[in-house]
């Protein structure tokens, strides 16, 4: 006996703007995930090239 699921409608797609709806905590994340994205970068930059010891 086969059974099959419901396709999702677009009501029930969850976007990223019902989940956090101040534009400010929006940006602090935002500049959170860049400032993050920096420190990964440089240390696989500096790793890299060797610039600090």
């Amino acid at each position: 006996m086969a059974t099959t699921t419901p396709r999702r409608t677009e009501r029930e797609v969850t976007m990223q703007e019902d989940i956090i709806t101040r534009s400010a905590v929006r940006k602090t994340l935002a500049v959170g995930r860049i400032i993050i994205g920096w420190t990964f970068l440089w240390a696989f930059i500096d790793k890299l090239f060797g610039w600090v010891r």
